[in-house]
């Protein structure tokens, strides 16, 4: 059987298809996203760390019809970041393996691919989702259009209510201002009261 490799690109700026999803501006917590997203999700991210979460994310792309997805962990504008292209057909085991392979790969550091790193993103061809993983603090966050179809899928996997995501991100996280709730509760502001 041909081994199947995860395609890769280097842009030199923020892209179009990027953008549709993600603001090239992502400063936590209200810009992470593309305006025309409606509805939030918070997650553990323990689950991507394993086949379960990318079960999850195959079965979302099979009931849209997706294609291929794309995961990248640098959206600054005007920086050069790297894109990784990934075939829905693969299996999650094969998914995983690869973006190790990229990650191990990689000469810039601060641009590789997997969820050890800091603030990566992922979105389809179709663009009316996407998520967005923040290591530091161990979460996810789904991001739907306010028309996207209900799925099963979104139920296989237990979502955080305001009171476990707060707890959740008050043990994980590294204050640069010791005790300092601002960003938390902002967070829970835009995040929790559109749903």
């Amino acid at each position: 059987m041909e081994k199947i490799m995860l395609k890769k690109k280097t842009y030199a700026n923020f892209n179009n298809e990027f953008a549709k999803v993600f603001n090239s501006d992502n400063s936590l917590p209200e810009n992470i996203f593309n305006t025309k997203f409606y509805n939030f999700f918070v997650y553990d991210m323990d689950y991507f760390y394993e086949e379960t979460g990318w079960e999850w994310i195959l079965q979302i792309s099979s009931n849209n019809k997706v294609k291929n997805l794309f995961f990248t962990s640098a959206t600054e504008k005007n920086s050069n970041y790297t894109i990784a292209e990934i075939p829905t057909s693969l299996e999650p085991k094969q998914i995983l393996e690869q973006i190790d392979i990229l990650e191990n790969e990689s000469e810039d550091k601060k641009n590789t691919f997997f969820l050890s790193f800091n603030e990566a993103c992922l979105f389809s061809n179709v663009s009316n989702w996407g998520l967005y993983f923040v290591n530091e603090f161990n979460f996810v966050i789904l991001a739907l259009e306010e028309d996207f179809p209900k799925q099963d899928a979104f139920f296989h996997l237990e979502r955080m209510t305001k009171e476990e995501f707060t707890k959740h991100f008050q043990e994980w996280s590294v204050w640069l201002e010791k005790d300092n709730l601002n960003f938390l509760k902002e967070f829970n502001k835009v995040f929790f009261t559109k749903n």
